[in-house]
């Protein structure tokens, strides 16, 4: 991943708190330790975080290609919002062996939300689902897309399974 060289990393095994938007929970499908990797930019505006989780068994899982399941996401971690206000640019993508998906949340300005602005990268391969999340603020989200482009483009896998 390509990320800019003065941001700090932190790297931890599962954590039974949700890490952004990404809930880890308990699900009988994954293995155990999850791993996060936190990349914070100096000002501490910025943040990647990247969760990978093994499958228990290869093969049991699929990315869903439609905007439904973005759409359920939001709604679960947002229950009083309205999903076609604040969730955009989804995008579905496949090749080889590897599903992924991407989309934007923004919140509202001072809603008090955290993290009120990111984008998530899903991918998912025979054997992992890896979730990267780009997170900001809803003032500097738009001024900051390029960054996210540029990181979230640059992701490579470990392996084709």
């Amino acid at each position: 991943m390509d990320y800019p060289s003065t941001w700090t990393i932190a790297t931890s095994a599962y954590t039974p708190y949700p890490v952004g938007p990404f809930h880890l929970y308990d699900d009988p499908r994954l293995n155990k330790p999850y791993r996060v990797v936190t990349f914070t930019s100096p000002d501490t505006t910025k943040k990647i975080v990247a969760l990978t989780q093994d499958f228990e068994r290869a093969g049991i899982f699929s990315l869903n290609p439609t905007f439904d399941w973005a759409q359920a996401l939001f709604t679960r971690d947002y229950p009083d919002l309205s999903p076609a206000n604040y969730l955009g640019n989804y995008k579905y993508f496949s090749g080889g062996n590897t599903m992924a998906s991407t989309y934007d949340v923004t919140l509202p300005r001072g809603s008090g939300y955290y993290p009120s602005a990111y984008s998530v990268k899903t991918m998912i391969t025979t054997r992992h689902v890896y979730n990267f999340g780009f997170f900001t603020d809803t003032n500097n989200f738009t001024s900051y897309s390029n960054l996210k482009e540029r990181i979230f483009s640059s992701i490579k896998t470990n392996g084709a399974g």
